[in-house]
C-alpha cells in the first residue's frame, strides 16, 4: 500500500522558530512595562533591560537544563533497549 504524503500544514512548526521566540520576549516584557506602570517611580531604560536581559537568561538556562535531562534519559533508555 502506498504510503500517504502529509501536506506542510498539517505538521507543527518548529518550535524555536523566531516568531514563537519573539513573541515570547514580547509577552514578558509587557509584563515588565505593566509592573511599571505600577509602581511610582518608573523604571529606568537600564533597568528595563537589564531585568529583560536576565529574564532571558534564566529562561534559557532552564530549557537547555531540560533539554539535557530529556536527551540524557532518552540515552539511558535507548542503552537498556526500551523506548520512550
Amino acid at each position: 500500500m502506498p504510503q500517504m504524503r502529509r501536506d506542510a500544514e498539517d505538521q507543527p512548526g518548529p518550535l524555536a522558530s523566531s516568531g514563537n521566540i519573539a513573541g515570547f520576549l514580547l509577552m514578558f516584557g509587557g509584563v515588565f512595562w505593566g509592573y511599571d506602570n505600577l509602581v511610582d517611580k518608573y523604571m529606568s531604560f537600564t533597568t528595563y533591560a537589564i531585568l529583560a536581559v536576565l529574564f532571558a537568561f534564566v529562561v534559557g538556562i532552564a530549557m537547555v537544563l531540560l533539554g539535557l535531562s530529556l536527551y540524557n534519559r532518552a540515552a539511558r533508555d535507548h542503552r537498556e533497549g526500551e523506548r520512550l
